[in-house]
C-alpha cells in the first residue's frame, strides 16, 4: 500500500528544551510554543502478511511534515525550523466478518 498526498494541519505545538551539557531545561517565555497551522504532506508505505484468513501482520512507515514556517515566537526569535514526523507501525489484526 502506498499513500501520498496533501494535508492541513489545523493544531500543532510544543515547548522547547536546551541541552545545558548534562542536562535538559525548559526555554521559558513562551519561546516554542506557538501553534502551527497550514499544508504539509503525506507519505506512508504499508503492507500486510497474511498468517491465516482471518488475521494478518501489518507494518507502516509514515513520514509527515510542513513546507514552511515553525513553530518559533517570530516577535521572540529570528530563528526557524521545520517540523517532521516519522513513524514505524507493527500490528496484528483480525477480520471479523
Amino acid at each position: 500500500m502506498i499513500e501520498a498526498g496533501p494535508t492541513f494541519n489545523l493544531s500543532s505545538g510544543g515547548d522547547a528544551h536546551r541541552y545545558n551539557g548534562s542536562d535538559f531545561s525548559l526555554v521559558s517565555d513562551n519561546y516554542f510554543r506557538n501553534r502551527r497551522k497550514g499544508p504539509g504532506f503525506l507519505v506512508n508505505f504499508g503492507g500486510a502478511y497474511a498468517l491465516t484468513e482471518r488475521t494478518s501482520l501489518t507494518a507502516n512507515l509514515r513520514l509527515q511534515g510542513f513546507g514552511s514556517g515553525g513553530f518559533e515566537d517570530t516577535n521572540i526569535t529570528s530563528a526557524s525550523s521545520n517540523y517532521k514526523l516519522v513513524g514505524v507501525q507493527l500490528g496484528y489484526r483480525i477480520y471479523f466478518r
